[in-house]
């Protein structure tokens, strides 16, 4: 599946090839806000996902919320199957592991999995 050609990735102040792999990790994807203006309340903005504190994709179709996997939207499918859980037993094995330990309490996801689920023609 080919990204989404109108997608864009923000890096904000940072240029996308200065990113380091750490700039990629990711604890919780998440949707921007928006104010609705009729009610003045806060509104998921479907059209732009946080990736993280350094990467923001915008620009995303809302056709893109038309693909479902498992029953449920596939952009959001991969945002929950990418956010770091806890539970009891994980609590007990993150104590265990190593301060420094590369993937302690983070995952990573391919900004390329997350675009693909924009493309509107799956």
């Amino acid at each position: 599946m080919a990204p989404y050609a109108g997608a864009t990735l923000d890096t904000g102040k940072h240029a996308l090839k200065s990113l380091n792999p750490e700039d990629y990790r990711v604890t919780k994807m998440k949707f921007a806000k928006t104010r609705d203006p009729a009610t003045n309340k806060s509104l998921n903005d479907k059209t732009t996902v946080i990736y993280n504190d350094y990467v923001t994709i915008r620009d995303i179709p809302l056709e893109a919320y038309d693909y479902v996997v498992n029953g449920k939207l596939a952009l959001e499918w991969v945002m929950e199957r990418q956010s770091v859980t806890t539970d009891n037993v994980q609590r007990h094995h993150q104590r265990r592991q190593p301060l420094g330990h590369r993937n302690h309490g983070q995952s990573q996801v391919s900004l390329g999995t997350v675009l693909a689920c924009s493309d509107g023609e799956s």
